[in-house]
């Protein structure tokens, strides 16, 4: 009986294997490196803050957000990490590390603590330009160095990692598109959930190429697999928030760029 099933097993998976062939390409623009990286240096990457997060050892990895708040020319990046229980499902009573960059022009500020909860707002103040990230106000008149909590402010039981967000005028650059190629497939195992059933599939690889233009000047740079990642446009400057790089099982190391 184990001889047929196993028998039937293998004709199904056979049967199923037969997936979209792809037409695999050679790199069409060997020239142009990957990003962060542009042809002839015709753009480079300014590094104008580096963000290091101290953690707690003896956990399983960390769970990053961040967000960007934009008000006229000012750049708020606000970058928030657990290392607690379930990263990829942090609970509202986790601890958290906030670290708030504020850039606007060559003036850069930042700062880090420790809080609570991100159920609340992220916002810049209309009037006074303060800007609140969670139950916390941080003050402009101190170049946001200092920061009180916020009495009496209601939030919803929900914990929503993400936050929300009460004012958010972020815009993203969109970068042109210049051309896209499968450059590699890798084949994956399919079928149906709860189904004996299953097979093979070709899933392709692309290669895409992009134009980034600020300031007058543009970039040729393409990226493996995956579109570019969030690039921030304030006025007329573009800046890019790195992913986190581990340094140690308890500290990571996030850089923030402007391209130029």
């Amino acid at each position: 009986m184990l001889k047929n099933i196993l028998l039937l097993l293998s004709v199904t998976f056979t049967l199923f294997s037969c997936g979209k062939s792809y037409h695999v390409e050679k790199d069409k623009y060997p020239n142009i490196p990957k990003f962060p990286k542009f042809e002839n240096n015709q753009l480079k990457l300014t590094k104008i803050d580096e963000v290091i997060f101290d953690l707690e050892p003896n956990h399983m990895g960390a769970y990053f957000q961040k967000r960007f708040i934009i008000k006229d020319s000012m750049l708020a990046v606000v970058i928030f990490i657990t290392d607690q229980g379930n990263t990829r499902d942090p609970q509202k009573n986790d601890p958290y590390l906030i670290n708030l960059s504020v850039i606007n022009g060559d003036k850069i500020i930042s700062t880090q603590r420790s809080d609570y909860d991100f159920r609340l707002n992220f916002k810049i103040d209309s009037l006074t330009n303060d800007i609140i990230i969670g139950k916390t106000k941080y003050f402009t008149k101190s170049n946001y160095l200092k920061n009180d909590s916020i009495p009496n402010l209601k939030s919803d039981d929900f914990f929503d990692p993400y936050g929300k967000f009460e004012y958010d005028d972020t815009v993203f650059y969109k970068a042109e598109l210049l051309d896209k190629i499968v450059y590699d497939t890798e084949t994956k195992i399919d079928g149906v959930q709860n189904s004996p059933i299953f097979g093979l599939k070709n899933v392709p690889s692309f290669l895409y190429y992009y134009k980034i233009k600020t300031k007058g000047k543009e970039g040729l740079t393409k990226m493996d697999n995956k579109l570019l990642p969030e690039i921030v446009t304030v006025k007329d400057n573009l800046y890019y928030v790195e992913d986190p790089v581990k340094l140690s099982d308890n500290q990571y190391k996030i850089n923030i760029y402007k391209i130029e």
